[in-house]
């Protein structure tokens, strides 16, 4: 089976061609969040270099959020054009379970998967590990770094923070209660790849897991920066 992922919900973009389970290619972007540009050329590249033709790919896998607002519809919008157009099915997967896999097989306690929401508030889910596969702990949330603390307390298990809301993490906790339980993970820890999320399709896949074109949709646990401002204008005009 050839699945293509895409991950764009980030500051980083990556795009993958994964063959039964094992990547073949995969291309990575730190530049910022400019993937309207780089998005589909580097999904023409990945193509060319893997030796795969669009036509044989069997499925799309994508994130699906949460993380920007603007980088999920970029993804969203481009693997949907393609699933119209060759017919084929799609795995989303959430950004931070992809997140996560990236410690999947070295940490043996709690990982915890974080993306920056600012505000003072995280993108966060906590899963397991049994050294191939994720346990899902709780669901994709919005939570304060002070109410996720108080969280972790209650696991007797050794904390692992993948993600790049570390230093939120660490400046919240400084006062060195909770450091001697905790470890930060740093690169190539810390970035949502998209060989990882055609690894966790494929194994979705065998499930049963996959969608149609119109169950394709994003996760964004909050509302975006226009609309929010929109709700606030609405109020202070009076209007509900």
């Amino acid at each position: 089976m050839n699945i293509l992922s895409v991950d764009s919900s980030s500051k980083t973009a990556s795009v993958a061609i994964n063959k039964d389970g094992e990547t073949l290619i995969e291309i990575f972007l730190n530049t910022g969040l400019v993937h309207s540009k780089t998005l589909v050329p580097v999904i023409e590249d990945t193509i060319k270099y893997s030796g795969i033709r669009m036509e044989d790919i069997d499925l799309f896998a994508v994130s699906s959020g949460p993380g920007s607002f603007t980088g999920i519809r970029i993804g969203m919008s481009v693997i949907k054009g393609m699933m119209f157009a060759l017919d084929k099915p799609c795995i989303p997967v959430s950004s931070l379970e992809v997140l996560a896999f990236n410690a999947v097989n070295i940490c043996d306690g709690i990982i915890c998967s974080c993306l920056d929401f600012r505000r003072g508030s995280l993108y966060n889910c906590l899963f397991k590990s049994d050294g191939k596969n994720l346990i899902r702990l709780t669901a994709d949330r919005n939570i304060s770094a002070h109410n996720l603390l108080e969280e972790l307390r209650s696991y007797s298990q050794k904390i692992y923070f993948v993600g790049d809301n570390e230093q939120l993490c660490y400046n919240s906790w400084v006062n060195g209660l909770f450091l001697e339980d905790f470890c930060i993970l740093k690169d190539p820890f810390c970035s949502i790849k998209a060989s990882n999320l055609g690894i966790i399709a494929y194994k979705k896949y065998s499930g049963d897991k996959s969608v149609a074109l119109d169950d394709v949709y994003p996760t964004y646990l909050n509302l975006s920066q226009a609309e929010r401002q929109r709700q606030e204008n609405n109020l202070i005009g009076g209007v509900k």
